[in-house]
């Protein structure tokens, strides 16, 4: 929630967090001005998401939206003044009523425009269409196709133009609750976010010539396994570095009635960026090796890879930059590996030292004044390229060295350098 934010990115933040944003004044200023006619200034207000609270890498999209985020509630858009005051009252009616909208009232504020929205709980296995198109008519508003989006967005108001909140709002539903309303979407063949279709529900039985087909590749569980793929070093470093981005470096992920979910969070993070579907399926096998001869193992990541295995899309800054992060580990290792093999030969050296990748050597201990002063308040990180920018011959040492860049190919350095870093504005580069 923050002003003149890039609308695609989202992060998750606490209600008080909200609470303390719709408190300052240059909320009750902005509102006012919008309200005294300059619509203009309605794309300066911070936003809420009205159906998910984690999208995957911060991007606010249909196909980034993490299932298991869905809070079950929805925002009803009342866009017409004349039915305001009626659906405001209608909509305490219906709170108290005998009727599936009992208690489901969860917030009401009046718009940047004194329009309203009514925040609601869905109905249990009801979709977020269904559930609009429902209210709506029992209400007795237009209802608004536009609002059923998954990853809508709605523009926050100031603290006066909040009319009501429910303790519940925005509350993350009991393990049980959540059980019940997933499974009550997969029974009618949904996903648990009561989208599209699920894989699960709509697989047909397999006839038994196509089991004998498969039965080389089952395991006693009845779990595929690749016979071909292993965990390679980078690949097992960044499973590691993924776990720690996902804040379980210090949770034992291996713990059973929370594996799914840990698992599921490490993907999440980037994990399944930079590995293909069976490079990560062998990585398990060595992390997690009891839940990874489960079937609701193997059937997560092939689920997960096939919603948001999309290679074509760039990744993240943290994705790379934990991707760079393994792939120097794993060469380290190989270094190591390396000379402790030289050491324990015959010959005790190795005579092919032409051919060694030699990582780039560290930035040099003293620098001309002005270098140095340009660089002072320059992070570590992006001093090489940096330097390399304002004293070019700076980077002639380099020459004849190679090494893989964090776009995993290979270069030679010599003048080259490479940069990201976030906007001025707060962007991704």
């Amino acid at each position: 929630p923050y002003k003149n934010g890039n609308k695609g990115s989202v992060s998750s933040q606490p209600l008080s967090v909200y609470d303390k944003t719709i408190a300052y004044p240059w909320m009750a200023d902005l509102v006012a001005a919008i309200r005294g006619g300059n619509d203009e200034l309605k794309k300066q207000l911070p936003f809420r998401c009205a159906h998910y609270y984690q999208f995957l890498d911060n991007r606010r999209s249909q196909k980034n939206a993490v299932p298991e985020s869905f809070l079950f509630q929805t925002t009803i858009d009342v866009d017409d003044k004349e039915y305001v005051d009626k659906a405001i009252e209608k909509a305490r009616e219906l709170n108290c009523s005998d009727t599936i909208w009992n208690g489901a009232l969860l917030h009401l504020e009046y718009s940047a425009r004194k329009k309203l929205h009514i925040d609601i709980r869905m109905p249990v296995g009801m979709t977020i269409e269904e559930t609009q198109r429902a209210y709506c008519e029992a209400l007795g508003v237009p209802y608004d196709e536009s609002c059923i989006t998954p990853e809508r967005m709605l523009f926050i108001t100031d603290k006066a133009s909040e009319i009501y909140r429910s303790p519940h709002w925005y509350e993350v539903l009991p393990q049980e609750e959540l059980k019940k309303r997933r499974q009550a979407y997969l029974t009618r063949g949904l996903t648990i976010d009561g989208r599209g279709v699920a894989v699960s529900a709509i697989q047909p039985a397999q006839p038994s010539d196509s089991n004998a087909a498969h039965a080389a590749h089952l395991s006693p569980a009845g779990t595929h396994q690749d016979a071909g793929t292993v965990a390679t070093g980078k690949n097992l470093a960044a499973f590691d570095l993924f776990r720690n981005a996902a804040g379980l470096k210090d949770v034992d992920i291996n713990t059973p009635g929370s594996r799914h979910s840990s698992l599921l969070a490490i993907m999440s993070a980037g994990a399944s960026r930079v590995m293909p579907e069976e490079e990560l399926k062998a990585v398990v096998a060595q992390k997690m090796p009891a839940f990874s001869q489960e079937r609701d193992c193997q059937q997560l990541i092939h689920d997960f890879y096939a919603k948001y295995g999309d290679s074509s899309k760039p990744m993240s800054q943290a994705v790379i930059r934990i991707n760079a992060q393994a792939e120097k580990s794993s060469q380290k290792d190989a270094v190591t590996f390396q000379s402790a093999s030289s050491v324990g030969s015959e010959g005790g050296t190795d005579s092919n030292a032409e051919d060694d990748k030699l990582a780039p050597p560290p930035m040099p201990e003293h620098l001309p004044k002005l270098v140095e002063l340009l660089l002072s308040k320059t992070p570590d990180v992006y001093k090489p390229a940096v330097a390399h920018a304002i004293f070019p011959p700076l980077a002639t040492h380099l020459c004849k060295t190679t090494f893989k860049y964090i776009d995993n190919v290979e270069h030679e350095a010599t003048l080259m350098c490479c940069l990201l870093a976030g906007t001025g504005a707060g962007k991704n580069c």
